[in-house]
């Protein structure tokens, strides 16, 4: 069995996992690019034997995930202008009780 490794666009989802966890290395001179996770995944379904990175709102039972380690990412929000009353809530709320959410 062949492995299929696929990769979404570096600067998408996978670029703190390359510069995290791959630390810059080479990555695999076979691998397919697709254009974003949900692609990624329809391959991981069609195709024995590929393998995808990707978030993990893309796991149900028509795929499989092994155990993985674990890695963060700082989020940045963006406005154009103060933001509304609506985002201010949800910048109030990230900042406070929804730290217990944030690892």
């Amino acid at each position: 069995m062949t492995i299929d490794v696929l990769w979404t666009n570096l600067f998408g989802g996978n670029y703190l996992f390359y510069f995290k966890m791959l630390e810059g290395a080479f990555l695999r001179s076979d691998m397919s690019e697709v254009e974003n996770s949900p692609m990624a995944k329809a391959h991981v379904i069609s195709n024995v034997g590929a393998i995808a990175i990707g978030p993990q709102g893309m796991l149900d039972n028509t795929v499989k995930s092994p155990e993985t380690p674990e890695i963060a990412r700082p989020i940045t929000l963006i406005t154009k202008g103060k933001p509304s009353p609506d985002v201010q809530k949800l910048i109030d709320f990230i900042k406070g009780e929804g730290q217990k959410y944030i690892k």
